[in-house]
């Protein structure tokens, strides 16, 4: 085992841990993000972003609909400020053991370019919020526009966070990616490990129209849909 892959074994088990505890054990020695996990074999995660923005958030029951009618699960992480605007969805998509909340930060910032105080406080508020709507932390961070370095990563573990990312960004914010186009760009990207983003909160043109036929093709390929907390569980295994 190479050092990164040694490095990120070691994310793995702490997250594993974290999340079987639900108790803060520390920063994990080195962190890193994860964006695919080839060692999960032929699983992979969908992943929906529910981001804040600066107009009111809103939410995409459609979406919803078509992972409960496919029995689908997923990871949704929630901006900060959307789940105060969407509180009774928030709660909804907590209690629903078919889905899990990851972090997305409070007001969904370009992180690279704000301090490790205001990273910081993005991120708790977020906590803060989550846990006072639906009784629940998440154990997974998201970093808004995928924009990422080091020490944003290290202050997501020492809050006890994976910073998860995603190797297949759907493109369903841009208004030209058809329903059709979207079902053949996710098809064509998607491999075993993969991490498929999509957006809830309307900022996905043609997402719900398009889910369907993803899941079921994604299926017929013969993957796995699963959270990405099972997707970290089978990647060690």
């Amino acid at each position: 085992m190479d050092k990164m892959n040694i490095k990120l074994f070691s994310l793995i088990i702490f997250s594993l841990s974290f999340m079987a505890t639900g108790q803060e054990l520390g920063a994990p020695p080195v962190p890193h993000e994860i964006n695919n996990l080839p060692s999960a074999g032929k699983k992979v995660a969908l992943t929906f972003d529910a981001c804040s923005t600066r107009m009111p958030s809103h939410y995409d029951q459609n979406v919803t609909e078509v992972l409960l009618q496919t029995q689908t699960p997923a990871t949704i992480f929630v901006g900060g400020r959307w789940v105060r605007e969407e509180k009774e969805h928030a709660k909804a998509l907590a209690a629903n053991p078919l889905f899990e909340l990851g972090n997305h930060t409070w007001d969904h910032p370009h992180l690279i370019k704000m301090t490790d105080a205001i990273v910081i406080d993005e991120i708790k508020k977020t906590q803060d919020i989550l846990f006072k709507t639906t009784g629940k932390k998440a154990t997974l961070f998201r970093a808004p526009y995928c924009e990422l370095e080091p020490r944003i990563v290290k202050i997501a573990a020492d809050l006890g966070l994976t910073t998860i990312q995603y190797d297949v960004a759907s493109g369903d914010p841009d208004q030209n990616m058809t329903k059709e186009k979207l079902v053949k760009w996710v098809i064509k990207k998607a491999k075993g490990g993969s991490i498929i983003v999509m957006h809830i909160n309307q900022r996905g043109w043609h997402t719900a129209e398009a889910l369907p036929e993803i899941i079921a093709q994604l299926r017929a390929k013969g993957f796995e849909l699963v959270k990405v907390s099972d997707l970290l569980k089978s990647a060690i295994h």
